[in-house]
């Protein structure tokens, strides 16, 4: 089995906020996540400053 780790692309965001709100433990809604700023917007804006997320 190879595993490849590589930075998130922007079209991807979608399911990253997916599978970080099906989480159990530490979970955070969307809703709660927009209350920090953590939005499709911000991460897309984050993506483009500079690799912070790897799929």
């Amino acid at each position: 089995m190879t595993i490849i780790i590589r930075d998130a692309a922007e079209e991807e965001i979608p399911a990253i906020f997916e599978v970080r709100t099906s989480v159990r433990e530490n979970h955070l809604s969307v809703e709660q996540m927009a209350k920090l700023g953590i939005t499709n917007e911000t991460i897309r804006q984050a993506l483009r400053k500079e690799p912070c997320i790897w799929v």
